[in-house]
């Protein structure tokens, strides 16, 4: 049984018990007594599911729900920071003198709102930056693309990848000797591969890796001879895939949801980090709202059939301050070696 058949199960089973204890309740209970237990019940129901974080129907759409009603705008006015730091961690260096800002200001091919989810690969000695734009009318993203030969001055080099839904977190990576782009494309209800057939404006979807369902922030990374797949759920839980090719097939990991504590760290944000002999997989934190600040957790076990990992010490690793370029939240981090140092990216706003 697939970790979404497990939740849909549970979830399930606990809407039965709830409609069993109601049917006995009127069976066996007076009227009076019967309107207050089953009021109280469902109360109690209701509170401990979202309060507690239930990982499965009907409270992660109910915790949704919430979220969409309450939240506060922020995220319209995200920008892209980069720096060049000694390490992939030296991330005070965004907020040293040299770092640059990149607003949507940068987009000159259409009517940018934000820029965010900044990912970056090395070609022809060359950073490329790929970033998703929210266009201002349609409210829909699209990937676009930037270049620097210093990672101080970048120029934009326009659009990239646009399809007729959604697309945002446009990962890239380089494997087998061509480049490749997973972007989001959760309002298809799918994690969609794409190969560059002629970098960087042209690619082809070659394969769909997983379907069904709303999958986020979708994460790849290569350990060992397997590679491995983080695919938030909302900002509920997190699920873990794993297959011998980078195409597939993706097959889920035996202890789905692998993390399942709510907003505080199961949305991903950004590529894995390995530093130091760890492998670093760095977390939204969206308790007090979206795009908040940004965790870092070590991964301490990564098998078929088992997954742990612990928070870093010194984590949050980036987190909001007055008067910055994350003066209200930040959501994202990436890093990769250049030029003898490392080039950090994130955005916030």
């Amino acid at each position: 049984m697939n970790s979404r058949a497990k939740e849909i199960t549970v979830g399930l089973l606990s809407i039965t018990f709830l409609v069993m204890w109601w049917v006995l309740t009127l069976i066996y209970s007076d009227p009076e007594s019967t309107i207050r237990i089953v009021s109280i019940g469902t109360l109690c129901f209701a509170i401990g599911g979202l309060v507690g974080k239930g990982p499965f129907p009907p409270f992660t759409s109910a915790r949704n729900l919430l979220r969409r009603l309450f939240r506060k705008s922020g995220p319209e006015r995200f920008k892209i920071r980069i720096a060049i730091g000694e390490s992939p961690m030296d991330l005070s260096s965004l907020d040293g003198p040299n770092a640059c800002t990149l607003g949507p200001d940068i987009v000159t091919d259409l009517d940018a709102l934000f820029i965010a989810d900044p990912f970056v690969i090395i070609h022809h000695d060359r950073a490329w930056v790929f970033f998703e734009a929210m266009e201002n009318k349609s409210r829909k993203g699209v990937i676009c693309a930037a270049w620097s030969e210093d990672g101080l001055a970048w120029t934009y080099h326009g659009r990239v990848l646009e399809e007729a839904f959604h697309l945002s977190y446009p990962q890239v990576v380089k494997h087998d000797n061509e480049i490749w782009m997973i972007p989001e494309s959760c309002h298809d209800y799918s994690v969609r591969l794409y190969r560059s057939d002629s970098f960087p404006d042209k690619w082809t979807h070659v394969e769909t890796l997983l379907s069904g369902y709303c999958f986020c922030d979708n994460t790849v990374f290569q350990m060992d001879d397997s590679w491995w797949l983080y695919s938030s759920i909302g900002n509920d839980h997190l699920n873990l895939y794993q297959s011998k090719s980078l195409c597939g097939p993706w097959l889920p990991h035996t202890q789905n949801p692998v993390v399942r504590s709510g907003p505080r760290d199961s949305r991903m944000a950004g590529p894995t980090i390995y530093h130091d002999e760890k492998l670093i997989r760095v977390a939204q934190d969206c308790v007090e709202k979206y795009g908040h600040f940004v965790r870092g957790y070590k991964v301490e076990t990564l098998s078929t059939n088992d997954y742990s990992e612990r928070e870093l010490a010194n984590s949050p690793l980036l987190y909001p301050s007055p008067k910055s370029w994350k003066k209200n939240g930040c959501h994202h981090l990436a890093q990769i070696p250049f030029n003898g140092k490392w080039l950090i990216l994130s955005d916030g706003y």
